[in-house]
């Protein structure tokens, strides 16, 4: 019977790649590294969904009528809906692999069968998102259990729904052909633009830029009033049945709005494998480009564009000497200068949100006389932008997998070339940080001598934040693809290195504390210092701390890099 279920070859399919999937996660535990990643990764994640549930059970949150909650159930459907409907958006037609999709459309199979296929893989890796889900929204509701299923039913009937849109999609970019592509990625784009503009304004100006129904929106975050709105109601219309499964108030009342989201269900999926589109050719598309997007995030998409002509033909100056510690950086500069330009302009506008949007939550404080306020907002400039952009401009051996071999066989010692492939990352970031907090203030027209010292520490910070990535990659290496099987191994790395970024920030604290507050407080009256005197060798010490943890940092990364093996597959 092909009814929901498909093709019985379709089904053996699916099932030898959950087990292959399943081998590929056991060979990752073969490895020390893998293990310690997958069981951290596995028991943090587990104590997270251990306190969302005991808090679905013993907290309930605050009651709500059901009218109200059902209001505010159908807004957050709505947003889902929105964000699914933009991925529906990019992924045309029906996405299959690309070392199958031309295997699948050649076999005789039909074509609602491919699409049963490939609505049920993704039903498969829907239900742990529904599971969270419902562990989220569960407590919230009149009945915790009857919330659980109908927030699970939503989300995988959501999924559904995304295919439809797809296929649709598809269909109109064949009927129209490159018209319609051009055109519809222009409209995407001014309407984003336009919503993020208008989103600044009423941010920025509040009443004096939107109505007042957006004015207490902004100004007080109650959502009562846009959900009281006409037009909103008849928005949210649609997803009455599966709030009122979510916030049914007895057995009667659930098993009937149950009965009908399940028919609801079945006959979508059933209609959009049913659909008379021909969707051969936006899904070739659709897979080679996801294909290409995804080579290129192995390879380091960050340094994997193309070059122009304009960017080919200028000269790109030696920043740091022409030794082979200046050489290296030189080769990572151009590359950085000649292919990533589209990162820089999205880490430019990285800082620029970031600046902006801590400018805007303590504006008022920095206006008061002390400089406080000044240095800590710069400081927390600073340390956002850290964090942001060393995961967004990854110039570094995280996008050098591909070439590890060349560099392994360059006559430069591994410290060295560990501190040369960083420096230009790091100089980098550093200025455009740096450039940020200086020009905020004088905007502000605040200036404190403290700013020089945030911008002059934001070198070292970032070796350090950068270091502790790479010696971590390079230890035990991957490569970072979206989309990739592993969540839970890399959730456990990146619980790893937070932990490794606490226990060296606990280490600088305690060596620059003590020393600089025994200093500060009996320097004047045992040693006979100026207060000024206390200051600047306290300085000094946390300058020396500061040189010497980059030193450590340095050395473990070429330690590192030496006993990388270049044989060893990356996964």
């Amino acid at each position: 019977m092909e009814l929901i279920v498909g093709d019985p070859a379709l089904r053996r399919l699916a099932v030898l790649k959950l087990r292959g999937g399943v081998r590929k996660q056991l060979r990752r535990l073969k490895t020390p590294s893998g293990l310690l990643f997958m069981l951290v990764g596995t028991g943090l994640t587990g104590l997270w969904l251990t306190s969302l549930f005991l808090r679905g059970r013993f907290d309930r949150g605050t009651p709500s009528s059901p009218e109200e909650l059902r209001a505010f159930t159908k807004l957050g459907m709505l947003a889902l809906t929105v964000v699914s409907g933009v991925s529906a958006l990019n992924v045309r037609g029906v996405y299959l692999p690309k070392n199958e999709i031309e295997r699948l459309f050649a076999a005789p199979v039909s074509r609602a069968n491919l699409v049963r296929y490939r609505m049920l893989v993704d039903l498969g890796r829907t239900l742990f998102g529904a599971l969270v889900l419902g562990l989220l929204t569960c407590r919230h509701m009149p009945r915790p259990l009857f919330g659980f299923v109908g927030a699970g039913t939503g989300l995988l009937t959501l999924g559904v729904a995304r295919q439809f849109g797809s296929l649709v999609v598809a269909d109109a970019s064949s009927r129209l052909g490159r018209w319609a592509k051009g055109r519809r990625l222009l409209f995407v784009r001014i309407l984003m633009g336009f919503l993020v503009w208008a989103l600044f304004m009423a941010l920025i100006f509040g009443r004096r830029f939107t109505d007042n129904v957006l004015g207490d929106l902004v100004s007080t975050g109650d959502l009562r009033a846009l959900v009281d709105l006409p037009v909103v109601r008849v928005v949210l219309a649609p997803f009455t049945p599966w709030a009122s499964l979510m916030t049914a108030t007895s057995a009667g009342e659930f098993a009937a709005w149950g009965a009908f989201c399940l028919a609801l269900w079945l006959g979508l999926f059933e209609l959009t494998a049913r659909l008379r589109v021909d969707f051969r050719e936006a899904s070739l598309d659709t897979s080679a480009d996801i294909a290409k997007r995804l080579r290129r995030v192995g390879r380091g998409a960050a340094l994997q564009g193309e070059v122009s002509r304009a960017a080919a033909g200028k000269r790109v100056p030696w920043l740091f000497g022409r030794g082979p510690l200046g050489a290296v950086a030189w080769l990572k500069t151009v590359a950085i200068w000649r292919k990533a330009r589209t990162n820089l302009v999205t880490g430019v506008l990285i800082v620029v949100l970031v600046t902006v949007m801590v400018s805007f939550l303590t504006g008022k404080a920095v206006q008061s006389p002390g400089p406080g306020a000044l240095l800590g907002s710069s400081a927390l400039i600073g340390l956002l932008g850290v964090m942001y952009l060393s995961g967004a401009l990854r110039y570094d051996f995280r996008a050098d997998v591909d070439l590890m071999e060349q560099m392994k066989a360059w006559p430069v010692a591994p410290t060295r070339l560990f501190v040369a492939t960083l420096l230009p990352q790091v100089a980098l970031i550093s200025t455009l940080l740096g450039a940020a907090i200086l020009v905020r203030a004088a905007v502000l027209q605040r200036f404190h001598p403290g700013l020089l010292g945030i911008v002059a520490a934001l070198p070292f910070v970032l070796f350090t934040w950068i270091s502790v990535d790479n010696a971590v990659f390079l230890f035990a290496p991957i490569r970072y693809v979206p989309g990739q099987e592993g969540t839970l191994h890399n959730s456990g790395r990146a619980v790893v290195l937070v932990f490794l970024r606490i226990l060296l920030l606990a280490v600088a604290l305690a060596l620059v504390a003590g020393p600089s507050a025994a200093l500060l407080l009996l320097g004047p009256d045992w040693l006979g210092l100026s207060r000024v005197t206390a200051a600047l060798l306290s300085l000094g010490i946390g300058v020396v701390v500061m040189l010497g943890m980059a030193a450590l940092l340095a050395w473990i990364g070429g330690r590192m890099l030496r006993r990388y093996d270049v044989s060893r597959e990356q996964v």
